[in-house]
């Protein structure tokens, strides 16, 4: 076993958490470097995505890996606007948990999409102007999120596994620089009425009134 003061410390700063979602514990990653930017919530599908993670804590991140389908038997009866409906409420719920952590205090959130979970995080994005700066949809396609498309007030980057993993990470430093007065989060700020709890049934149902950009990464 390696005992060494710099693998101790690489310890603390990764460990596995449990964050409730209705009556399921979500198992997650939580990875918290020194001087960290801001926290990217990486939504996981079925497959662990180590070397993305790696990236992103190694462009100053501090990362939240965590599949929002990993409970499989919720989602093999469902349709398509329930599954998406499901993976809404849980990226929510996972969002509110963030507020809750002292480790996060002052750190602005971008999310990072990958696989199905295009369409949610596009829908969670959108339902939470004032908590998620940036959104980075990695091989993953929003379908089903069109109405919600033209209210994101974020920049949305569309990439794929072609493109470095390093350059999402560039992009989304780039995003805070630009949004210097982007929302920060605050501990035991989950609540009835913090932002990332406030769940909306069905899209249309909570307006907004800026529309977004969508770029795109391409591998030069």
């Amino acid at each position: 076993m390696n005992s060494s003061p710099a693998h101790r410390n690489e310890s603390r700063r990764s460990h596995d958490v449990s964050i409730l979602s209705d009556g399921i514990a979500l198992r997650a990653r939580l990875h918290t470097p020194p001087g960290a930017s801001a926290l990217v919530v990486l939504l996981e599908d079925g497959v662990p995505e180590e070397a993305l993670a790696r990236a992103l804590a190694a462009a100053g991140f501090a990362t939240l890996r965590v599949d929002p389908a990993q409970h499989t038997s919720d989602f093999q009866d469902a349709d398509a606007l329930a599954a998406t409906d499901r993976r809404c409420a849980r990226i929510c719920d996972v969002l509110c948990w963030t507020g809750t952590r002292a480790e996060l205090a002052g750190r602005p959130v971008v999310l990072v999409a990958t696989g199905a979970n295009g369409a949610a995080a596009v829908i969670e994005t959108a339902r939470r102007p004032d908590l998620v700066r940036a959104l980075a949809l990695v091989d993953s396609t929003p379908t089903g999120a069109g109405p919600w498309l033209n209210r994101l007030r974020a920049p949305v980057l569309a990439a794929n596994r072609v493109a470095e993993p390093d350059g999402i990470g560039r992009w989304l430093a780039e995003q805070l620089v630009r949004h210097e007065e982007a929302p920060r989060l605050q501990p035991g700020a989950a609540s009835a009425t913090h932002p990332s709890c406030t769940r909306s049934a069905r899209p249309g149902s909570r307006p907004l009134r800026q529309a977004g950009r969508l770029g795109f990464f391409d591998q030069e």
